[in-house]
């Protein structure tokens, strides 16, 4: 059903991520079973001394899950799509060919590039409507048979009135990544429709923005992080990355660098990565985007969160030297 394999996806460590499509039928190739060690990760190094000066704006910011409130809702969207290869794995389940797309370029405007994703929420009909990168809309009425409201989620289902046909669902879910008991001023927004051999989703994380004038003017931090990847094909098993360590954040260069050790969670079939951060912040429209490396190549965007740019979010894309696409979210917290 599409909401199990919604909840499922959405599991990802509390939030889902978005880059191969698929959930339980859903993974990536078959470990070698060639006798090549596993190498060993290589630890995040020691965090740095923020030298950040104290805050002198008084913003404040709603949290990022308000399903009690009007919102809009603006993210870097990424887009998985598992595609059934008509081919069959040795236990009979279909072969999944999983194409992970980042969009980092959204529509323009007088003020120039936006987000690549877009939510807007209305209380009063529990209506959303999901906009994409090229503007095409999703909208999802509130109706009781197709809306469901839980602790710290809402969903539509089964009811969206322009995707293709087949079953499709929207979810809107808080997180809290380091189990803080807090609620983190961004939240999950995930577009889901499946078809017969088909499954798309896309997802990003949107909530209260840092101004533009509240992010640190200078000096240097380190911004504590959680790095969660999964892999959908080729759809035999599990294929879960995850890592914490530490995102330096130089406000004065405008650099964002870091090494993340990601290791397979449990009952999961990846093999280890290092993956190296290498990026930058526009303090004008408050984006964190990065290369990534170790094993392969990717990228992740997103943004400041919060009081002081005190959070950040975002969308990660990630391909292994053999071809296997991945796709996760980062998320950091000030110290």
């Amino acid at each position: 059903m599409i909401r199990a394999r919604l909840s499922a996806a959405v599991a990802l460590g509390a939030m889902v991520l978005v880059s191969a499509c698929g959930s339980d039928e859903t993974a990536g190739p078959a470990p070698s079973a060639s006798n090549t060690p596993t190498p060993s990760p290589t630890p995040s190094p020691s965090p740095t001394t923020s030298t950040i000066p104290p805050r002198t704006q008084t913003t404040t910011y709603a949290p990022g899950f308000t399903p009690d409130q009007d919102r809009a809702l603006e993210g870097f969207q990424i887009t998985i799509i598992n595609t059934q290869t008509g081919a069959s794995l040795p236990g009979g389940g279909a072969v999944i060919d999983s194409a992970v797309a980042l969009s980092e370029r959204g529509p323009r405007s007088s003020d120039g590039e936006r987000f690549t994703g877009s939510v807007t929420y209305t209380l009063g009909t529990r209506r959303a409507v999901y906009v994409d990168g090229a503007n095409n809309t999703s909208p999802f009425t509130g109706e009781a048979a197709s809306f469901t409201s839980r602790e710290g989620a809402v969903e539509w289902t089964a009811n969206s009135l322009s995707l293709p046909a087949g079953d499709s669902s929207l979810i809107w879910r808080q997180t809290d990544p380091f189990n803080l008991g807090t609620s983190a001023f961004y939240s999950l927004l995930m577009l889901e429709n499946r078809q017969s051999d088909r499954v798309t989703r896309s997802m990003f994380f949107g909530g209260s923005i840092t101004d533009a004038n509240d992010l640190p003017p200078s000096g240097v931090e380190s911004q504590r992080t959680r790095i969660v990847l999964q892999s959908d094909e080729p759809g035999d098993g599990s294929y879960e990355l995850a890592g914490e360590g530490d995102l330096r954040i130089d406000y004065f260069t405008g650099n964002v660098s870091g090494t993340i050790a990601l290791l397979p969670t449990q009952g999961s079939r990846a093999q280890p990565l290092n993956l190296v951060i290498d990026g930058s912040i526009d303090a004008g429209r408050r984006w964190v985007r990065a290369d990534l490396s170790g094993g392969g190549s990717g990228r992740f965007a997103g943004a400041f969160f919060g009081p002081y740019g005190g959070e950040i979010a975002a969308t990660v894309r990630f391909e292994r030297g053999n071809g296997q696409s991945f796709y996760g979210r980062l998320e950091a917290r000030r110290r």
